[in-house]
């Protein structure tokens, strides 16, 4: 079997105010992968408003508490948080535990589907880096196919399943209608993107983004017929919106209380729905203390999102039944086939680490910069080439139960092992 790890928090073992220190950019994921590096043998880093996971393979289980260490310290948690907010899986659990997140069974809205998209992010950008290679990827990749057939084979996905549906759910049960209502997106990100089609399909007034980069306001507004603004303009376009929605990161309390307490002198008592699904949040929490100003977080959205839950209880009891039929199988296949592909890996490494220290003997002036970059694009060319081969070698297990023993031995021939 196929052993990984998995350290983490998410929405339901945090709080919001312990996930938001947790929450990091690619150059910081990459950062803290490079930091681990000397212990684990392969790692991703999973990060999004809702988890942060390191999943993580490594030879010597003594690396546990280092490496726990090393990610924890990247908040500012006590050991007393640290030791109630994060969650440890190991081996089969944290396959099980990747599969469900992968297929939206872990997610705060059951069933929605951006998690796997960032998956997909976390993954590409770790092997890009030379921090994931053939052990993970094909986790991954069996990961991917058993999230396709929970999608095909359930309905988990009916209904309510983002983060903007929900919200546009409970805007709807603040105002009577939306059809004269305003919204400014703060953010021109994938989440604003979602949340503004759902607010457009609800036939909203009007819609302002608010941004940044100025041009990627533009580009967003424009799908929905809108208006785009710089972030420097945000306090005169609230004076004409009825709901906010922030998603901007590195952006705590961009809006104050003050800001707000200003805006609703200009509203004469009519309500203003502000929605921060942004981390760390970039709303106050003292707007909530405002008359008529009703603030929502992340967490808020739980709610609505339980309403959906008892709908696809049914559909999530079939998904889990494929997800521990998959993580059964892969713990097979791993039994059958990971010696057989260790020992490709260690054959790999050896002539890798000898074709390498024959180029640095005949280029003694390379400096350690040219010499990380060539090992990187060396170990991207190594995972790419044997990629295919260790794939095809798993699906053909799954398929002929029958020729297993004629297509191990073919394997080991093809690469001399």
């Amino acid at each position: 079997m196929t052993d990984i790890f998995i350290i983490g928090l998410n929405h339901k073992s945090a709080p919001i105010s312990a996930r938001e220190q947790y929450v990091f950019s690619p150059d910081r994921q990459l950062n803290i992968l490079n930091i681990i590096k000397e212990c684990v043998s392969e790692a991703v880093l999973l990060s999004t408003c809702n988890r942060t996971e390191l999943i993580y393979s490594t030879h010597d289980e003594n690396h546990h508490t280092k490496i726990k260490e090393t990610f924890c310290s990247q908040g500012k948690l006590t050991q007393k948080e640290t030791d109630n907010f994060f969650y440890f899986h190991k081996k089969r659990q944290a396959l099980i535990h990747l599969y469900r997140v992968a297929s939206g069974l872990d997610s705060l809205v059951v069933g929605e589907t951006q998690i796997l998209g960032q998956i997909k992010d976390a993954f590409t950008l770790s092997t890009n880096a030379g921090f994931s290679a053939n052990q993970l990827n094909c986790v991954y990749q069996h990961m991917l196919n058993t999230s396709k057939k929970i999608r095909r084979d359930t309905k988990i996905g009916a209904g309510s399943t983002s983060v903007g549906s929900v919200a546009v759910q409970l805007a709807c049960n603040i105002f009577s209608s939306l059809s004269d209502k305003t919204v400014t997106l703060v953010g021109a990100g994938k989440i604003c993107e979602l949340a503004g089609n759902h607010f457009a399909d609800q036939c909203i007034k009007k819609i302002y983004v608010v941004n940044r980069s100025i041009d990627r306001a533009k580009k967003l507004a424009e799908k929905f017929t809108g208006e785009a603004y710089p972030l420097s303009e945000l306090q005169l376009i609230l004076e004409k919106t009825d709901i906010i929605l922030t998603s901007v990161s590195d952006q705590p309390a961009m809006i104050t209380r003050d800001m707000i307490e200003n805006v609703m002198q200009t509203r004469e008592s009519k309500p203003l729905f502000l929605i921060d699904i942004a981390m760390p949040r970039n709303i106050d929490q003292e707007v909530n203390q405002l008359p008529d100003a009703y603030l929502y977080n992340i967490d808020d959205l739980k709610q609505l999102a339980d309403e959906n839950l008892h709908e696809r209880e049914k559909e999530a009891k079939k998904a889990e039944k494929i997800v521990l039929e998959k993580v059964d199988k892969m713990h097979n296949n791993g039994e059958i086939a990971g010696p057989l592909i260790q020992s490709l890996h260690k054959r790999v490494s050896l002539i890798k680490e000898n074709e390498l220290e024959r180029l640095y003997r005949k280029n003694e002036t390379l400096s350690d910069a040219d010499r990380i970059n060539i090992e990187q694009s060396v170990n991207q060319i190594v995972n790419k080439i044997l990629h295919d081969p260790i794939i095809s070698l798993r699906e053909g297990l799954n398929e002929d139960r029958e020729g297993q023993h004629k297509l191990l031995n073919l394997f080991k021939n093809f690469f001399n092992l």
